[in-house]
C-alpha cells in the first residue's frame, strides 16, 4: 500500500450499529473512513474531502442512496468515486440497472462477508492512491488495477488503440498485454457492431458527453460472446485537450441469463394463464349448453308426462259413469296402454340414473350375438309393424361369441330399432346386419328416415339430446334411449356412433364389441 497518499472510505448508513460493524470489519486496512448517518451527511463530507469509494445503504430517511448517488455524480469533483451500494436483500434487475446508470461499481447484500468487504474496499483504496499519485506527477491519468480481477479495466489513446492492461481485462477477454496492447479496441465486437461502426461512434459519444455507458455482446480471444456493461470515460487534460479513454468492461453474463431465464418463467406463465382461461371458458360454456339442456329436458319430461297422463284421467272419468262393458274394456285398454308409456319413460329415466350412478352391474355370459338380434328382432317388431317398415336382418352362417349381459344388450340394440322405427315415415326400410371385423363384432342399424344433420352427430348420444323436437315432427320420448345405449355399450368394453348423410337421407347407429377371446384365437 501506498501510505504517502491518505485514502478516504465514506461509510453511509442511518444505522450506527452498521457503521460500527463496517469500521470493525475495515479498521485495520489503512484507510480513513468517514461516518454519515444520513444522506444529507454524506453531501456534506463530499464536500470537505475526496474519497477512494462511497460504501451507500441503499434505504434511508431523507436523502435515499440512489438519490446520493444522482447528486455525486453531479458534481464533477466526485463524478469518478466508486459507489458500493448496500443492501439487505437482492435487488431486483431493474434496481440494479438502474445503480449501474448511477455509476455504482458493485452491490454488496447484507449479511456482509468481510473477507469480500475488505478486498473491494482495499482494492478501490489501491485505485485511488495511483490515481492520486499519477495526477501529482503527471496531467495524464493513468489507471491500473493490477489487484482486481472483477472488471477489465484499461486505457485507450485517442485513437482507440489499446494503452494499458490490467489482470481483469486478460481474465474476461483472454488476451495478455503483449497480444493486445498497441491494437484498435473494436476487436472486442461482433462482426455485426463493427459493420455499423459501433466502436467508432462509443468513442464519439464519449467524446461528446464525456462518459458513455453501454450494453451489449463482446467478443472474447477465443471467439466466444459474454454480455458486458462498458463505460467509456474520456480523459482531458487541463487545457482540455483529449488524451485518451479509460474504458471499464464487467462481465454481466449470468445476470442477462437469469433475466432471460425470469422472461421465460413469464412468458410460460402467461401462455399457461392463457390455456386455463381458455379451458375455463369451454367449461362455462359446456356448463351453459349442459344448464339448456337441462331446461329443454324438464320441459319434454313434463310434456311426455302430461300425453298418458290425460287420456288416464279422461278414461278414469268414463269409467265413473259406469259405461257399457264393451265401452268399458276400450278405455280401460287405452288406459294400460298409456300407462305403459309412461312406465316405459319411468324406466328410462332409472336406467340412466343407476347406469351413471354406477348402480348397474353387468352379469356378463358367453353369448352367441345372432341370438341377441334375434331377440331384439322380436322386442321391436310391434313398432316396426305398427309403422309398417320393411325390416330386412342379415346374420352370418357362423356364431359370432361375445361376452357380455344378454338382458342389456338387448336393450341396446332395441332402443337402436326402435329409434329406426320411430323416426323413420312409415313404409320405410330398416336393415339390421352383424358382422366381424378383425377382433369385434359390430351390429349395423341403418334406415331411411329422417337421417341427422352434421352438427348433431357428435351430440346424439348426450343426454336429453334429440335432433327435431319441433312439436310437428315430435315423436316422443325424453332423449335418453342413445345416452343408455353408449354408456351400455361402454361398460361391455365397446364403441357406438353414429353417421348420416344429413336430413332425411336415413342414418345408421354401429355397435362395435370385443370377441370372446378364444373366438378371436380360433
Amino acid at each position: 500500500m501506498t501510505a504517502s497518499v491518505p485514502a478516504h472510505i465514506l461509510l453511509v448508513d442511518d444505522q450506527p450499529a452498521n457503521l460500527l460493524a463496517l469500521e470493525a470489519i475495515l479498521g485495520d486496512l489503512g484507510v480513513n473512513l468517514v461516518r454519515a448517518e444520513s444522506g444529507e451527511e454524506a453531501l456534506k463530507r463530499l464536500l470537505e474531502a475526496d474519497f477512494a469509494a462511497i460504501l451507500l445503504d441503499v434505504r434511508m430517511p431523507g436523502l435515499g442512496g440512489f438519490e446520493v448517488a444522482h447528486l455525486v455524480r453531479a458534481r464533477p469533483r466526485s463524478r469518478a468515486t466508486p459507489i458500493v451500494f448496500i443492501t439487505a436483500e437482492e435487488p431486483p434487475a431493474a434496481t440494479v440497472v438502474e445503480a449501474y446508470r448511477l455509476g455504482a461499481v458493485d452491490f454488496l447484500v447484507k449479511p456482509l462477508v468481510p473477507a469480500v468487504v475488505r478486498g473491494k474496499v482495499a482494492a478501490f483504496a489501491d485505485l485511488y492512491r495511483e490515481k492520486e499519485r499519477a495526477r501529482a506527477e503527471s496531467e495524464h491519468f493513468r489507471l491500473l488495477v493490477q489487484g482486481t480481477t472483477d472488471y477489465a479495466i484499461f486505457m485507450l489513446d485517442p485513437e482507440g488503440r489499446v494503452a494499458t492492461w490490467n489482470a481483469g481485462a486478460e481474465r474476461l477477454k483472454g488476451y495478455a498485454a503483449t497480444d493486445i496492447v498497441g491494437r484498435h479496441f473494436s476487436r472486442f465486437y461482433p462482426p455485426e457492431d463493427i459493420a455499423r461502426g459501433w466502436p467508432d461512434e462509443e468513442l464519439r459519444r464519449a467524446v461528446a458527453e464525456g462518459r458513455f455507458e453501454d450494453e451489449g455482446w463482446r467478443v472474447r480471444k477465443d471467439g466466444t460472446r459474454f454480455w458486458a456493461n462498458v463505460v467509456i470515460t474520456a480523459l482531458r487534460d487541463a487545457r482540455g485537450e483529449l488524451r485518451g479513454f479509460s474504458k471499464v468492461t464487467r462481465d454481466l453474463t449470468e445476470r442477462r441469463n437469469r433475466e432471460e431465464e425470469l422472461r421465460r418463467l413469464n412468458n410460460d406463465l402467461e401462455r399457461r394463464v392463457e390455456e386455463r382461461t381458455a379451458e375455463l371458458r369451454d367449461k362455462e360454456s359446456a356448463l351453459r349448453e349442459a344448464n339448456r339442456r337441462k331446461d329443454e329436458f324438464l320441459a319434454t319430461l313434463a310434456h311426455e308426462l302430461r300425453n298418458p297422463l290425460a287420456p288416464i284421467r279422461n278414461g278414469l272419468a268414463v269409467l265413473k259413469l259406469r259405461p257399457a262393458p264393451e265401452a268399458a274394456a276400450r278405455v280401460v285398454d287405452m288406459m294400460d296402454r298409456q300407462l305403459g308409456q309412461l312406465v316405459h319413460l319411468v324406466d328410462d329415466l332409472l336406467d340412466v340414473s343407476r347406469v351413471s350412478s354406477g348402480k348397474v352391474v353387468l352379469r356378463p355370459e358367453r353369448l352367441d350375438l345372432r341370438e341377441v338380434v334375434g331377440a331384439t328382432v322380436e322386442a321391436g317388431r310391434p313398432a316396426v309393424e305398427a309403422h309398417r317398415h320393411t325390416l330386412v336382418v342379415h346374420l352370418p352362417d357362423a356364431p359370432v361369441w361375445v361376452d357380455g349381459d344378454r338382458t342389456r344388450l338387448v336393450q341396446v340394440l332395441t332402443n337402436l330399432l326402435n329409434n329406426a322405427a320411430k323416426y323413420t315415415p312409415d313404409g320405410g326400410r330398416i336393415v339390421l346386419t352383424a358382422v366381424t371385423e378383425g377382433g369385434h363384432a359390430v351390429v349395423r342399424v341403418a334406415d331411411t328416415g329422417l337421417g341427422i344433420p352434421a352438427d348433431m352427430l357428435p351430440k346424439v348420444f348426450e343426454a336429453f339430446t334429440q335432433v327435431d323436437r319441433s312439436l310437428d315432427r315430435a315423436q316422443g320420448g325424453l332423449g335418453l334411449g342413445l345416452a343408455l345405449v353408449k354408456q351400455l355399450v361402454v361398460m361391455h368394453g365397446g364403441a357406438v356412433w353414429a353417421e348420416s348423410p344429413g336430413a332425411d337421407r336415413g342414418s345408421t347407429f354401429r355397435v362395435r364389441l370385443p370377441l370372446a377371446e378364444d373366438a378371436v384365437a380360433r
